[in-house]
C-alpha cells in the first residue's frame, strides 16, 4: 500500500509539472501567433491566403490597400476578376509569373504553396513596383551622382571664363550688331550648360522627401498666386478642382518643384501652337484606384507617339534650348513620394498626369 501510495504521489507530480509546462509552452505559442498576425498586418509586401475555390482567408492592410478592398463580408477572388484570372492562370501552371502588364503596372504579383506538399491553400504576395522602381532611381541617382561630383569643378572653371568674357565683350560700345548677336549666343548657351549642371546635381543629391497631408482645394490656390506673380508673361491658368477635401501626402517642396516644371512646359509649348499663353489644373479620383490625381493639361502639339517612352529619360528632350532633365527630375520626386507621373494625352490635348499614393499608405 505504502508503494503503491508512494507511486501515485510521484505520478501525480509528473503530471502537474507536464501540465504546468504545457501551459507555458501554450502562452508561448499564443504569443507568437500574435506577433506573427501583428507583423502579417502591419507588413508592407501584401498578402492574402486563399483557399483552391478562390475564397480568402487572410487578408493583410497593405493588400486590401493594394485592391482598394473595402469588402467586409464574404471575400472572394472574383470579386476582383483580374486578379481571380491570375489565380487561376498560375493554378494551371504553377511556373506561371506574371508580368506587371499583366495585372496591374505598380503591383508585382507572385503566387507560393502555403504548404509546398498540400494544394489546399495559396499565398498571394504584392510587391509595390514604385517602391522597387525607386530603389533603382536611387542607385541611377548615385551614379550621376559620382559623374557630377567628378566633372562639375573641370566644367564650372571655364564655363565661368566664358560667360564673363562674354559679358564683357557685349559691354563694348564699338561693338557691331552681328558681333552682340554672338555674345548673346555665348551668355545663352553658358546659361544653358549652368542649368543642366544644377539639375543633375539637384538629382544626385537625392535629398529624401518630406511628405505631408494636404488638402488640393487649398494648396492649389496658392501655389498658383505663387506661381503667376513669379511669371515672367501673363499667363491664363485655370483650376478645375473637385468638390471636397481631396487629401495627398507629398512633400510640398518637390510638388511646387514638380508643377513649375510641367506648368513651365506646358505654357510654353501650347504658346507655340497658339500663340496664347493658357493652362488647365484640374483634380480628380480616379474610377478603378479610388486615389487623387492632378492633371496639366496644355493647348501643345503634345509629345509623338514614338517618343512618348522615352520622354522621361534623362537628357530627352524635343527643343534645342532644353536640358532634357526638368521632366526626368519631376519623375524621380514624384517617385519619392510614392507617386506616379505619366503621359497621358486625350482629346487632342497634352495631358501629364501625376497619380498620388493612398494618403494613409504605411511607407
Amino acid at each position: 500500500m505504502f508503494a503503491t501510495a508512494l507511486s501515485f504521489n510521484y505520478l501525480n507530480q509528473r503530471l502537474r509539472q507536464s501540465a504546468a509546462e504545457t501551459e507555458v509552452q501554450t502562452k508561448h505559442a499564443r504569443h507568437l501567433e500574435k506577433i506573427a498576425q501583428l507583423i502579417v498586418e502591419r507588413m508592407q509586401t501584401g498578402v492574402v491566403v486563399c483557399g483552391p475555390e478562390g475564397n480568402i482567408e487572410v487578408i493583410n492592410q497593405s493588400a486590401q490597400k493594394f485592391l482598394n478592398w473595402h469588402n467586409q463580408g464574404q471575400k472572394n477572388l472574383e470579386e476582383i476578376p483580374p486578379l481571380a484570372y491570375q489565380h487561376t492562370r498560375w493554378l494551371a501552371n504553377p511556373k506561371y509569373r506574371p508580368s506587371s502588364e499583366d495585372f496591374n503596372k505598380d503591383i508585382r504579383l507572385s503566387f507560393s504553396r502555403l504548404d509546398p506538399n498540400s494544394n489546399a491553400q495559396t499565398v498571394i504576395f504584392m510587391e509595390d513596383n514604385r517602391a522597387l522602381t525607386q530603389q533603382a532611381q536611387q542607385l541611377k541617382q548615385a551614379s550621376l551622382g559620382r559623374l557630377t561630383a567628378s566633372i562639375a569643378h573641370e566644367i564650372r572653371n571655364p564655363l565661368g571664363a566664358i560667360s564673363h568674357a562674354g559679358q564683357l565683350l557685349s559691354e563694348s560700345e564699338s561693338l557691331e550688331p552681328a558681333d552682340r548677336r554672338l555674345t548673346e549666343i555665348i551668355d545663352t548657351h553658358s546659361k544653358r550648360v549652368n542649368q543642366i549642371i544644377e539639375n543633375v546635381m539637384q538629382i544626385s543629391r537625392g535629398t529624401p522627401a518630406q511628405p505631408e497631408i494636404i488638402i488640393l482645394n487649398e494648396w492649389l490656390p496658392n501655389f498658383l498666386t505663387d506661381y503667376q506673380n513669379g511669371c515672367e508673361f501673363k499667363a491664363q491658368i485655370d483650376l478645375q478642382l473637385l468638390d471636397g477635401n481631396i487629401q495627398a501626402r507629398f512633400d510640398t517642396s518637390q510638388l511646387s518643384q514638380i508643377l513649375n516644371n510641367l506648368c513651365d512646359n506646358g505654357l510654353r509649348h501650347g504658346h507655340k501652337t497658339t500663340g496664347e499663353y493658357r493652362l488647365l489644373i484640374r483634380t480628380g479620383i480616379d474610377s478603378h484606384t479610388s486615389l487623387p490625381y492632378l492633371e496639366v493639361i496644355d493647348d501643345g502639339e503634345g509629345v509623338p507617339g514614338d517618343k512618348q517612352a522615352t520622354v522621361f529619360e534623362p537628357f530627352f528632350t524635343t527643343e534645342a534650348t532644353g536640358s532634357g532633365l526638368g521632366l526626368y527630375l519631376s519623375k524621380a520626386l514624384s517617385e519619392a513620394n510614392h507617386a506616379n507621373l505619366e503621359y497621358k494625352p486625350s482629346s487632342g490635348l497634352s495631358c501629364f498626369r501625376l497619380s498620388f499614393a493612398h494618403p494613409n499608405r504605411i511607407y
